[in-house]
Formats: structure tokens, sequence, C-alpha cells
């Protein structure tokens, strides 16, 4: 029996299908090629799908000849599209499988892969006649399992192996068709409605492994957990194709109330659809009774038949709308009708789905409706008002004696639902009856209760924030109604003369009228966007080039992330706000700025300058050697023509005097000194070089560079080999200190620190500084302000949290042979042009860990030059 009406209910899903364009008539296929534009054509024209199948699947597999034609016996001979082959799709399938069986005979010993292949889009082709792995007494209604709401969703990783490709979708459908259960009539056994875990519908339980067309089967899969969920099982389920849906009429409701009141106008829809590709004209009939005595009560006939019964005409593929309309007497109605009751005018397979019947209930009831908002910034909000706009009540009559003592009774207001919803309920004004002799009574309570945002699952004070569309609201229905009575003992004399039972005593009962109030909330919800729109910092350095003393970097900062706040609120029962509650945002915001770093290049006293007194001496014949105070300069008049002439074996000391200020700007939570500014500075002072190719001769009467590396020989003489002096390796000849650098090391007043705090108030209205406001949701300065606008929303700084714009300024000096110590040059120097360079190199940015290593190179600049021409040698003097 369970089986037959669960094929009631599958093929009653089969009078849906309306407005199917047919592409094709059931022709005589007979090549692959053929079938496959067939279905194509079929595809492209109602789902809007181009092409869709091919000879070949996504993976290269060839298609079926065979079974693209004229399929299998389990699919009535007709088209299915099967790629590749039989065993690598049943291989495929077993590979996360519990059962590790590709292949197992049927009823008839004829072994059965468990696929048939794959589909076009590589997914598995299940075998609809593969044998079970477990015995058919095992099923979903045995084993009281339930089916898998919306499959292509699931992680199970069984399930993901069945399902690669989604393109059919309820979701997808209704984009494509405008209907999310267009295949849902072609599945054959589906699913069965008590056994969903989730509610919904059949095409929500069914994955579409591949379509049907109009004359080509499709095929589905669904999955069921049992065991407490601790197994899982999986059913295929044919769809047939849209031709075997043909040559069926089918009736429902259009509208049709549960109940109504007396006197009130009643009308009653029914909607009569058929599949059939031609016009058929078929027999009706309404029937429409009172339940008590099955009287017949008067009805308006509308819509596209106007009479009680007759004929009816509906067109192929389409639809007839009919209509009754009465007053509803004080008496339940029964509505019964039916067409082509014997199912032989026209032919039909099917006649389950030719009859409707109902039953109107009379209601003497008052029904109100209430619809309120919970707006983005409240937290909950209170009611109070009377349960209704009149009262309800309850009227005995009068006696037909007297009232013996009280009246007595109840006006019971329930809550649908009873948790969940209406919270802090209370009443006032409805205390249980006892009248005196009273037998009229109204009651009209008023009903207290709140209603909390973190019953419709947005619940941001206990960090659960809900994420849908804001202009559409979380809508929850619930409904105050009432039940109750009054009841008094009647007691009265009979009038007859010698009865022995008076006086009588008789109880009265009387029901108040019944209140219905339907209340719909709507919970507004925003609880912030993911993602501020960022803002663009400037990264470049600006003169970068190796003729600019002076260079400034710009980059954005370190992203530091902080935690926000919102205020929310609750509404009184008058509106009013009250109890406003810092509330955690759900996002974290990140705190970003622009860094910079001014570096300022000095040459406080070139070589030119250094060498200038003793040169000028020498120009002059003057011999003293105090003037001589760094280098000996020839006198000799023939000398004069060169810019800076020595004659090799007297001394020329190392000189010159340069400083450098790095000032940054950067952004950090903490207000210690920063390693970007140490590590700039630090980048500068290492690039520094002082390098000349002199010959120099050492304590030790070697002759060597500068730095006191020896010098090759060459005869009686010896090959230049420049030496390179730099901050990190400042020690030259005979171990004096040539390279000398004074920094914060030397001299902690050569490092300053500003340390500014970026303030910030998190109280509504506070003073907080712009730069929080570029990076939250609801400013003006973050482009944002329409959050605050729209939907009541602007995140503060969470309190605790601090960031500092911290300035820091570093002066350095490097001074070349500070003590101006003696450094002789080689006697046997060749004659010839030597040179003296200072500079600063290259520094490679981007091997930094610092944020600033997308500046890539700080150029490098040339600091200062001199050449010197050696003529002759102290001997000659």
């Amino acid at each position: 029996m369970k089986k037959h009406i669960i094929k009631i209910l599958i093929i009653s899903l089969l009078i849906q299908m309306i407005n199917i364009t047919v592409s094709a008539s059931s022709t005589n296929i007979k090549t692959a090629q053929e079938s496959l534009k067939v279905a194509n054509d079929f595809l492209e024209e109602n789902l809007g799908y181009c092409n869709y199948y091919g000879e070949k699947n996504v993976k290269g597999h060839e298609i079926n000849q065979v079974l693209a034609v004229k399929g299998t016996p389990a699919f009535n001979n007709m088209s299915i599209f099967v790629y590749g082959s039989e065993i690598s799709a049943s291989s495929d399938a077993i590979k996360n499988a519990a059962i590790k069986v590709i292949q197992r005979p049927d009823e008839e010993g004829v072994p059965q892969y468990r696929c048939l292949g794959y589909t076009v889009e590589g997914d598995l082709f299940a075998n609809p006649v593969f044998p079970p792995d477990y015995p058919p007494s095992q099923n979903v209604e045995t084993l009281n399992g339930r089916w898998v709401r919306d499959p292509w969703n699931h992680k199970h990783p069984y399930i993901q192996q069945w399902i690669k490709t989604k393109d059919f979708r309820p979701d997808m459908l209704y984009k494509s068709t405008g209907r999310r259960d267009f295949f849902a009539a072609n599945i054959v056994d589906g699913p069965e409605p008590q056994y969903f875990s989730d509610g919904g519908s059949v095409e929500d339980y069914v994955h579409i492994i591949q379509p049907p067309t109009m004359h080509s089967w499709g095929l589905g899969i669904g999955f069921y957990f049992h065991n407490n969920g601790q197994n899982l099982r999986y059913k295929t389920f044919l769809l047939m194709p849209f031709e075997m849906l043909k040559k069926d009429i089918s009736v429902q409701a259009e509208s049709i109330p549960v109940g109504d009141g007396a006197e009130r106008k009643v009308l009653v829809g029914i909607n009569i659809k058929s599949t059939f590709t031609e016009d058929e004209t078929t027999d009706y009939e309404w029937e429409i009774i009172k339940k008590s005595d099955g009287s017949k009560i008067p009805v308006e006939y509308l819509g596209h038949a106007t009479k009680e019964k007759g004929k009816i005409t509906i067109p192929g593929e389409n639809e007839r709308l009919m209509y009754a309309s009465f007053s509803m007497p004080e008496d339940d109605v029964l509505v019964r009708f039916v067409i082509n009751e014997d199912g032989t005018s026209p032919e039909e397979k099917y006649l389950g789905n030719n009859v409707f019947e109902a039953e109107i209930k009379y209601v003497e009831s008052i029904f109100e409706y209430g619809e309120y908002d919970i707006p983005y910034n409240v937290l909950s909000r209170d009611f109070s008002f009377n349960l209704s706009k009149r009262p309800s009540v309850a009227d005995l009559g009068s006696a037909r004696g007297s009232w013996s003592g009280n009246i007595t009774g109840e006006f019971r207001i329930i809550r649908d639902p009873r948790d969940g919803l209406f919270r802090k309920y209370s009443e006032q004004n409805n205390p249980p009856v006892n009248e005196v002799r009273r037998s009229r009574v109204e009651r009209n309570p008023i009903v207290n209760f709140t209603i909390e945002r973190r019953d419709f699952g947005d619940d941001p004070e206990g960090r659960k924030w809900l994420d849908i569309n804001p202009s559409t609201p979380v809508v929850k229905n619930g409904r105050l109604f009432s039940e109750g009575y009054i009841q008094g003992w009647d007691v009265y004399e009979c009038g007859f003369e010698d009865c022995e039972l008076c006086p009588h005593k008789v109880l009265r009962t009387a029901p108040f009228n019944e209140v219905t109030k339907d209340l719909t909330f709507n919970v507004y919800v925003y609880n912030g966007m993911k993602n501020i729109p960022s803002k663009s910092f400037r990264n470049e350095i600006e003169n970068n080039r190796v003729d600019s003393l002076n260079k400034k970097m710009y980059w954005e900062s370190e992203p530091y992330n902080f935690n926000v706040i919102r205020w929310m609120c609750r509404l009184d029962s008058n509106g009013k706000e009250y109890g406003w509650t810092s509330v955690d945002g759900r996002y974290q915001r990140t705190f970003k700025q622009q860094n910079s770093g001014d570096i300022q290049i000095k040459i406080n006293s070139p070589m030119e300058v250094e060498y200038m007194q003793a040169r000028d001496a020498a120009r002059q014949g003057i011999n003293r050697k105090d003037l001589y105070d760094k280098a000996v300069f020839p006198t000799d008049i023939d000398l004069q023509r060169f810019d800076y002439p020595i004659k090799s074996g007297y001394y020329f000391n190392p000189a010159g005097k340069y400083s450098f200020k790095v000032e940054t700007v950067t952004y950090k939570p903490v207000p210690y000194d920063t390693q970007e500014h140490k590590d700039i500075v630090n980048a500068v002072i290492n690039s520094f070089n002082y390098e000349t190719d002199l010959m120099y001769i050492n304590d030790y009467r070697e002759a060597v560079n500068i730095k006191g590396e020896l010098l090759p020989e060459r005869g009686s003489t010896f090959s230049t080999r420049p030496g390179r002096l730099t901050a990190r390796d400042n020690i030259g000849i005979n171990g004096i200190e040539l390279v000398t650098v004074l920094d914060r090391n030397s001299d902690e007043s050569r490092y300053t620190k500003k340390v500014e705090e970026i303030y910030h108030e998190h109280i509504s209205g506070g003073n907080t500084h712009e730069y929080w406001k570029m990076v939250m949701e609801g400013y003006e300065e973050s482009n944002t302000l329409s959050s605050r606008d729209n939907y009541k929303y602007r995140e503060y700084v969470k309190p605790g949290q601090k960031m500092y714009k911290i300035t820091e300024t570093t002066e350095v000096d490097i001074i070349i042979n500070k003590d101006n110590i003696n450094t002789f040059t080689h006697a046997h120097m060749p004659d010839g042009e030597y040179y003296i360079r200072v500079w600063m190199d290259n520094v490679d940015l981007g091997s930094s860990s610092h944020a600033y290593s997308s500046l890539g190179t700080l150029s490098g600049v040339m600091l200062d030059e001199m050449y010197i021409t050696v003529k002759g040698s102290m001997y000659d003097d």
C-alpha cells in the first residue's frame, strides 16, 4: 500500500509540466548524431544550453553509439547519452566506497557493471539495473533513513565523488526556466516526502546527473543517511523523457480557504491541467453541500465553465481555471470536483489526480493581523497591546429560571509558537471568570511580550552574526489565539403540577468568540561589509636618481587588524530607544596609513675643500710644512698645470666629511622605536663607500692599497689594486680607522622620536581621528556613510586598542680619517692618473622584510670624486 501511495505522489508531480517546447517528434532516429541533435535542440530551446551533448565528453571519452540510439531495456529502449567504458567508470565509483564491487550479476545472471560510463560533464553515469549492495528489505523506510537535502552542497567525500557538475540544481533551473521543479515530474519513484531530512520538494533531494530531453532519458541520484547518521547509501532515479509525460488530465486547488465565518464570501478555485498535445473535451461535475445534512447550497460558478456540471474543452498542453463562489453557511461545507471520472473520454492511464475534495470549516472568530519591524540596530522590541480591537464575548443569554451560584469559566490565550518568539510573556486584565449572576462576559486582555533579535538567527551580542541581504528582513510569523467559555447552573420550575423533579437544574455553557491575531515580525539584519573599500597609498621614491642628494620614500604601512564595536539598543512598547549596548563587530578591520621616509644627504666638507690649503700653498710656491696638513703637493712650476699633482713617497691623507639625516613616519600599535627606521638608517650607512687606487706603503715598508692589502709586484714596481673602505669595513692601512660613523650609538642625541597617539573614542559621537574612520564602516572617510544612513550601522574602535604615529629622526656624520693620520704613498708608485671616489651604493629595499620592500631599489648617489696625477717621486727632490 505504501508503494502505491508513493507512486501516486510521484505521478502527481507529472501534472506540473507545462509550456515545454517540443523540438522534434518521436522520429525513427538511426544514428547517434541524429539523437544528439534532437536532444541538443530541446535543451537549447527550453534551457538555453547550446550543443550541450557532443560526441566526446569533457574528459575526451567517446559516446556510446548504441546507447545513444536505443538505450537499454531499463530505459524503454529510448536514447541515453553515455561516454567511455563501463569498467573505467565503475572503478572510479568505488574509490571512496565501503563496498569495492564494480560488477555483479542481476536476477537473470547477466553481469552488470555499477556504472554504464560517464556523463557529458565527466560525472559517473550509474547503471539503474546494477543489483543493490544491500538486500531489498534494507531501504530508507526499513532503516528509518533520511534523504540528504541539497546533496550537491554536502561535503561527504562519497557524495562529492558522484557529484562533480551542478548545472541542473533547482536554483540554476529557476534562472534558465523560471521553475525550480523543471525536472521534478520526470523523476520515477523519487524520494519519499516522509523521509525528507529538511522539508522542501523532491527536486531538493535528487541530483540530476544527466538531464532528460523530449526523447532521451536522464538519470539522477540521491543519498540517505541511516543508523543515526553514521552510514550513507545511494539510490539512482530514472528521469523519463518528456514524451512519456503526455496524455494526462489533472485537477488541483487553485485557491481554497480552510475555513470562514458565516455569510462570508468563499471562493474555491480549481486548476485543470492537460498534457495532451491536442485539445480534449471531457465531462466535469461540482458537488458543494452542507456537511451536517448533505443539502446543497446556492453557488455561482465562474471561470472557463459556468455550470454545475457539463463539458469543458482543455487546449493541448494547457490549463483551465474554474471557480465556485458562495456565502458561508453556519455549517461546514464539503466540496468535490471530478473530471473525466471514468477515464475514457479521453483515455487516461491514471485517474488518481482527476478528483479534488475539500472540507471548509465554519468558524465564528475574530481575525486580526499586525506587522512590526525590528530595525537594524535594535536588539529587542517590547510590545503591549489589547488582544483584539473589540472584546470577545461569551453570552449565556437569559436563564429560564434563575442562576444558581456564580457564572464561572476562563478565557485563555495560546501562543504559537509557545517558545522561541514571545519572550517575557505576560497578561493583564484576564482574571478567571467568576461573575455574580452576570451571564454576558467580555474579555480583551492586554498582552505583553518581547521580540528578541537572537530568535531570528542573528545574535550580535552572542557573536553569532547572520549574513543575508539587508533589504530583505528575516520574517517570523506568530499567532495569538484564544479559547474559552463560561458556564452557569440554570435552576427553574417546569410549571407542571405534581412534577417531582422540580426545581430543574441545567448546566449551560457558552463559548467566547475565538480571537486569532496573526503577527508578522520583520527583523532587519546588517552586520557590516566584509571588506572596507581600500584606500590607495603612495608607493614610490621621489628623486630616486644618482644625482639627487634628497630622496623621499612613500609606502603603505604594515596592516594591523583591530576589533570594532557597534551600538545597538532596545525599543520599549512606545517605540522609544533605551538600553544602548556596545556589541562586537562581525569583522576585524585593518589599519593602514601612509608611511614615509625622508633621506637628506649633505657633503659637509668635500675633498676639494679638505686639500685646498695644501694645494694653494703649492701653487704659490710656499714651503711651510704646517700648510701641508693633509697632503704634500709639489711646488714645481711645470706641475701646476695638473689639478692635483703629487710625487710618490710623500703622505697623502684620506679626507672628507659627509652626513645624512633620515626622518621616518610610521604607524604602529606600540610606541616603541621602530625597526624600520633603524634598518633604513643602517642601510644608508652601509651603502657608504670610499675607494682609491693610490699606492701606499705600510709600517712594514710593503706596497699596499688604502685598505692595507698587498699590491702585486710588476717588475721593479707594482700593479694597482683599488682599495675600498665602507662603514662596516672601515679599517685601512696600518690598522687606522679611516671611516668613522657618528650616529646614535656614539651620541644618543642624534636620534629623536615624536609619538602621537591616533586618538579614538568608542562612544557614539565621540572624538575619533580620521585615520580610524578611513578603515571603519559607516563614515564618509571610508566611503561607507551609506551604511549609517541606510542600515544604522557605524563602527567604533573597541576600547583597549591603540595606534601611534611615530616620527623618528637620526642624524649621521661620516668622517674620513678623523684624526688626520699621515698615510704615505709608495715611492715606487708609477707615474699616472689615480682616482679617489666617495659614493653611496644602491640599497636593495626589496630584500627587506618590511612593508617598504615593495619600493625596490633606493638609488645611490655620487658624493665626491678627485683625480690625482703622480709625476715623479720624492727621490727627485
